[in-house]
């Protein structure tokens, strides 16, 4: 009896094993078509966010602008706040007259789109908020040698720093030595 019984608990245990590792092998496959269905929503997004950008893109400055108002041409083309000014009332894209027109929507637009940092080796993308905050932090940001201003008056990116101290510290050091 003790014996039948081993074998009945070692079937179920078999029988048991089979159906995780059918589950384990159903989950896999709903793991990949969910990574592959990230993976297309990803890329629409990003195609997506890529156009609606180039879109509201001042055509005289080629920046996307970060507050509104952007003002518009009667055929829909958009100017942001700073170069209308310098578009002698005339629409840069169409030479149409432009009159007081402002897009709503461009400016719903620019407050949902991710806004690629303007400092040139970073490339970043974020958020209005994150990107009013991320020039004071990027690691790109432009800045003076820290070095006294007799010595070096250059102007670099803060990542690059570093190196730049080596090479004039090398310099200096081969002077010296």
């Amino acid at each position: 009896k003790e014996k039948d019984v081993a074998i009945e608990e070692n079937y179920a245990l078999k029988e048991e094993r089979k159906v995780i590792s059918k589950e384990r092998d159903v989950m896999k496959i709903d793991n990949e078509t969910l990574k592959s269905e990230k993976t297309a929503l990803d890329t629409k997004y990003t195609a997506l966010t890529s156009i609606l950008r180039g879109q509201v893109e001042c055509p005289v400055c080629l920046e996307v602008p970060t507050s509104g108002p952007v003002h518009v041409c009667p055929n829909g083309h958009f100017v942001c706040s700073k170069c209308k000014s310098r578009c002698k009332s005339r629409c840069p894209t169409c030479r149409v007259k432009m009159f007081s027109g402002k897009s709503l929507l461009a400016v719903k637009v620019i407050e949902n789109v991710e806004h690629a940092c303007r400092n040139g080796d970073c490339g970043n993308f974020f958020p209005l908020e994150e990107y009013r905050l991320h020039p004071t932090s990027c690691l790109h940001r432009t800045v003076n040698c820290p070095s006294p201003n007799e010595f070096c008056s250059k102007q670099m990116t803060l990542s690059k720093v570093y190196d730049h101290i080596v090479k004039v510290l090398g310099i200096c050091n081969s002077i010296l030595f």
